[in-house]
């Protein structure tokens, strides 16, 4: 893996609000289409779709284990930037694994 790509899953990881993917290009000296290119090889997805995916499996853990954690606190610290965003992509990310997978459940509305 291009020691770029290591340096920015690293970055992802870490802050994933704060580290952009026009900063990382600029860090790699690359431009953010040649950035995206390198680190979809080894990673499989764009920057964008990997911090984005990232995102969400670290809100799915922590409602998983803090029960008692505000779904305001637990958006902001899993790098949302507020919890009606954090609704909207979890819904999403449902609907769209339910549309996927056709599995026959029924989805109901989240209420918020």
């Amino acid at each position: 893996m291009h020691p770029a790509v290591e340096f920015a899953l690293r970055q992802f990881e870490q802050a994933p609000t704060v580290a952009k993917v026009s900063h990382m290009a600029k860090e790699t000296g690359w431009s953010e289409r040649r950035f995206s290119q390198v680190f979809r090889e080894p990673v499989g997805f764009a920057p964008k779709a990997w911090c984005r995916i990232q995102r969400f499996q670290r809100a799915v853990r922590r409602m998983q284990t803090c029960f008692e954690l505000p779904w305001a606190e637990l958006a902001v610290n899993c790098g949302f930037y507020d919890q009606a965003r954090l609704d909207t992509v979890l819904k999403s990310w449902v609907i769209g694994f339910a549309r996927h997978h056709r599995t026959g459940f029924v989805l109901h509305r989240f209420s918020t």
